[in-house]
Order: C-alpha cells, then sequence, then structure tokens
C-alpha cells in the first residue's frame, strides 16, 4: 500500500500535466535569463489556479485505505505548494525529460532540500558526479523510509497553522516563502542534476534570511498602527515557529530590513510583488486594516518597485480578508491554509 504523500505525488503530477507543458513552451520564448522570474510568477500565482482548486475538492493524501490516517490537510498543502513549484521551475528550466520513476524520486528529494536544507539537504549534497534520484534514496535507507521522514517533516513544520482560527487569510507569507525557498533548490538541482556544496549553502542563506526579513516587516507593519493587536502577534509567532526561527533571531530582534537589502534578498519584480503580497495578507489578520498599515505597505512597495497599482490591489484584498475574519459566522475553509 502506497503512503499518502506517493499518493499525493501521483495526484500531482496528473494533474499538473497540462500546466507544466504550458510552462515549457513558454519558457522556450524567453531568454535563458529569464527563467528564474519566470518559474517565480508562475509558481506565485496569487489566484485560485485549477490545479489548486482541485486540490481542494480532492484533498489528496488526506486520506488512507482501512482507517489508517494520512497527512493533514495543512501538511498535505504545503506539499502541494512545493511539488507544483518544482514541477513549474522544472518546466521552466527545461529539464532534460526523465523516466517516471526518477522524477518521483527527485520530487522527494526537493520536499526534503526545502523543508530541511541542512539536515536532509546536507545528506544529498555532492561534489561529485550527479547519482540517480533512485540511489540517493536508496544511499538515504530507501524510498520508503525517506517518505516517512518526509511526511514527518511536513507535519512538523504544519502544526504550529493549526493554532489559529481562519488560516487561509493569515499565510500569506508562509505560502510565498514556501514557493520561494521551492523555485530555489529546484534551479539548483536541475541546474546539473546535483545539489553542490555552495549551492546547498545558498539555499539555507536565502530561506533563513528571508524569513528573518519577513518577520520584522510584520512587526513593522503591525507597529505602525501604533500597538501591535492580539491576533497579529499570535500570527506572527506561529510564523516565526513554523519557519524555524529562533526567538533571538525573529520578528523582534535586530534592525528593520532596508529597502537596498530586501532587493537583494527578492531580486526579481515577481519576488518583490509576492512579498508585499504575503504582508498586506497577514496586516488583516486582527480582522482591520489601520490607515497606518496601508501607508507602511506602500512605503514598502514603493520602496522595492512594486507599481502602485498592483499595491492598491493587494490593499483591496486585504480589506475584503479582514472584513471576512470579523464575521465569525463565515468560517474559513482551513483547506486553503497555506493559500
Amino acid at each position: 500500500m502506497s503512503e499518502p504523500l506517493e499518493d499525493l505525488i501521483d495526484w500531482t503530477l496528473d494533474v499538473l500535466a497540462d500546466e507544466t507543458a504550458r510552462a515549457r513552451d513558454e519558457a522556450a520564448r524567453v531568454p535563458a535569463g529569464e527563467v528564474r522570474s519566470l518559474a517565480f510568477r508562475l509558481s506565485d500565482s496569487s489566484d485560485e489556479t485549477p490545479a489548486l482548486l482541485r486540490f481542494l475538492e480532492a484533498r489528496p493524501g488526506t486520506v488512507r485505505a482501512e482507517g489508517r490516517p494520512g497527512l493533514s490537510r495543512e501538511a498535505a498543502a504545503l506539499a502541494f505548494h512545493v511539488l507544483r513549484t518544482s514541477l513549474l521551475t522544472e518546466a521552466c528550466h527545461r529539464a532534460p525529460a526523465e523516466p517516471l520513476g526518477d522524477r518521483t524520486a527527485r520530487l522527494l528529494l526537493l520536499l526534503g532540500l526545502v523543508l530541511e536544507p541542512w539536515r536532509f539537504g546536507g545528506e544529498i549534497v555532492t561534489e561529485g558526479p550527479a547519482e540517480a534520484p533512485g540511489a540517493v534514496l536508496e544511499r538515504l535507507g530507501g524510498r520508503a523510509l525517506v517518505v516517512r521522514r518526509l511526511e514527518e517533516m511536513l507535519e512538523h513544520r504544519t502544526r504550529p497553522l493549526t493554532r489559529l482560527p481562519h488560516p487561509s487569510a493569515r499565510h500569506g507569507s508562509f505560502r510565498f516563502l514556501t514557493v520561494a525557498a521551492a523555485t530555489e533548490a529546484a534551479l539548483a538541482m536541475y541546474d546539473d542534476g546535483a545539489v553542490r556544496p555552495g549551492e546547498l549553502a545558498e539555499v539555507e542563506r536565502l530561506r533563513s534570511e528571508r524569513g528573518r526579513a519577513i518577520l520584522r516587516l510584520l512587526s513593522m507593519a503591525s507597529r505602525a498602527a501604533g500597538s501591535v493587536g492580539r491576533e497579529e502577534n499570535r500570527t506572527i509567532r506561529v510564523l516565526q515557529e513554523c519557519l524555524g526561527i529562533p526567538e533571538e533571531e525573529g520578528a523582534w530582534a535586530g534592525p528593520d530590513p532596508t529597502a537596498a537589502e530586501l532587493r537583494e534578498l527578492f531580486p526579481t519584480p515577481e519576488e518583490r510583488g509576492g512579498l508585499v503580497a504575503g504582508l498586506a495578507a497577514v496586516i488583516a489578520a486582527d480582522g482591520s486594516v489601520e490607515p497606518p498599515e496601508e501607508t507602511m505597505l506602500r512605503m514598502i512597495g514603493l520602496g522595492l518597485g512594486v507599481p502602485g497599482p498592483r499595491i492598491e490591489e493587494l490593499l483591496r484584498r486585504a480589506r475584503e480578508a479582514a472584513e471576512q475574519l470579523a464575521r465569525p459566522e463565515e468560517p474559513e475553509n482551513g483547506m486553503l491554509a497555506l493559500e
């Protein structure tokens, strides 16, 4: 009997076949230097894609036969976003076609690299010739063992989300960082089929520094209204825990990031727009969007070069999300936790 994560991978490969084919066609029409921007833009769509809607309906990986438990809804959603991003990045990178078994094995390795760069990624990094993905799984103890490890890692990363009501309105930043990390990991692995020491160090550096920067931006936005609301504070602390960032390096530690630092960490227009979108989602966490928070978001967005109309659209969505949160009689679907 297959494990829930394996079922989810099989389902995602099938459902995303058309989307990845379109991504490959689009990538063939852009210069090689624009692959990163294209991969992030396709992966970080702020609208509900057909694949996401089918995921929400089918809930692959969350149930298992004979009454055995599957993945939690939050863990399955996180895995789905990483898998979708990896597949779209593979298509944009125009990576050579692999047998289905190797492709599935590579997706497992990429999932581990995103979730735990040093602990898991350190086990797959190599300075020598690239290994076949299946051979790497065998070196790590076999596919079944790796799948169980990954399922445990997914549950560990998303367990804090269950402490928040209405998670779908509050985790734009977590989704954004997940997609950004998955894009970096996939670009590194699909470059020559292996992850090199320098690439691993860069994946981990970006993951950590981006997480810290976003947490500090969130604290800036929450302070803009004059005080930090209880729900905003709780949301920030849960995100910090999900990202694995210790208290001494989190939202309330160190100086606020400068525009230059943010431009270095988020080098493409698509990534900068995704950053502002994530911030907009979280400032709505307390059920209101105050004028000082809007001013702060505009200042950050314009400093990063995000077009004014895009910022205003994100603010409009934040207001709508806040209004929905203020109506407890209309609970949201927890399956949207990472969307």
